[in-house]
């Protein structure tokens, strides 16, 4: 759900309305949000774990 907001921010696609439904339901849950507020202050960066290559969601979750 995080990548999708990322993958929507970054481009011009845009997510279906259950798709877009279910991304808002989850950012507004407060756990999801207190979770995202302490990974914000994470300074370390694993370089195994960040992405290489942005896949297309378009035609599954997204509208072109």
């Amino acid at each position: 759900m995080l990548r999708l907001q990322t993958y929507t921010d970054a481009s011009s696609i845009e997510l279906k309305p259950t798709t877009k439904q279910y991304c808002e339901t989850m950012l507004n849950n407060p756990h999801i949000q207190a979770w995202i507020g302490s990974a914000l202050k994470e300074t370390r960066v694993i370089k195994e774990d960040e992405a290489v290559e942005i896949l297309s969601v378009v035609g599954i979750l997204a509208n072109k």
